[in-house]
């Protein structure tokens, strides 16, 4: 158990620094959305993870990101979101005789398929929740929907494209 608290730590320092440096730069459209791309650290935690080691992880990553960026606690709100509604529909999304031991909610095990609807839920549940926060009313209830959709399918794509070129088997 502690070398894979030590890879899961990597890793989500890792995700937060490219985060920071790096997508946070790569922004598509006139509306400057990122891919959060750090999400997937949250997204690649195994089954079995306690639910409160789940939102704690969630609340802590998100509250770096936001001293990163100076956003001021929207990353972390969104992220404790996503962190909560993660096992429910993990639990929506099951196989039939359920997850096998030992299996992680990757590609490799668990197939495209799975795995994009797994990301693009996921994914628009952070991005609904971050967009609200940021834009703090309905008056441009437009400009939140379509910056959910475009970021949500941006960083989808970017999270498939990171899983696939990092954690092949």
């Amino acid at each position: 158990m502690g070398k894979n608290v030590i890879i899961y730590s990597i890793t989500g320092i890792l995700l937060i620094l490219l985060q920071a440096l790096m997508f946070n730069f790569m922004t598509i459209t006139s509306y400057l959305i990122p891919p959060f791309v750090f999400i997937s650290f949250i997204l690649l935690l195994p089954f079995d993870t306690p639910r409160w080691s789940l939102l704690t992880t969630a609340f802590f990553t998100g509250l770096v990101v936001d001293i990163f960026t100076d956003t001021g606690g929207i990353f972390a709100g969104a992220l404790v979101f996503t962190a909560f509604i993660r096992p429910f529909w993990l639990k929506a999304i099951a196989p039939y005789d359920g997850y096998e031991q030992g299996t992680l909610p990757r590609i490799s095990y668990y197939g495209w398929r799975w795995k994009i609807n797994y990301t693009i839920i996921l994914s628009l549940s952070f991005n609904i929740v971050f967009f609200l926060l940021d834009n703090f009313s309905f008056t441009n209830i437009g400009t939140v929907i379509l910056k959910t959709v475009i970021g949500t399918l941006y960083t989808s794509l970017s999270i498939l494209v990171f899983e696939w070129a990092f954690f092949r088997k």
